[in-house]
């Protein structure tokens, strides 16, 4: 039996701005995410990436978009993660950004 030496849990940066009151807001999470089997990636579509990002999405770090009622950066749990998500184009650059950094990169 054969294994990758990769690890099935990733830490994926991402990074994206929010209009807000004029301004362009910087927010820079990083994500923990378990990692897709190979078979999972090859057939997406866009209520499956919501449902993979609920799933799979197991922690944060450096996140600043949703608050606590202290006006904190909340915790993660699966409530603070459907709101985060849920802010317009979030779920989508998270994906993307997840598939960005899961792939083999050529190196020099």
């Amino acid at each position: 039996m054969y294994t990758l030496a990769i690890d099935d849990i990733v830490d994926i940066p991402v990074k994206f701005t929010i209009r807000s009151k004029g301004t362009a807001k910087l927010f820079t999470p990083t994500l923990t995410i378990r990692r897709l089997n190979p078979e999972e990636n090859e057939s997406t579509s866009e209520q499956s990436i919501k449902d993979f990002m609920h799933e799979n999405v197991i922690g944060w770090k450096d996140q600043r978009l949703v608050l606590d009622a202290s006006g904190n950066p909340a915790d993660f749990t699966p409530e603070a993660l459907a709101l985060f998500l849920s802010a317009p184009c979030v779920t989508i650059l998270c994906w993307n950004a997840y598939i960005k950094e899961i792939g083999a990169k050529e190196k020099n």
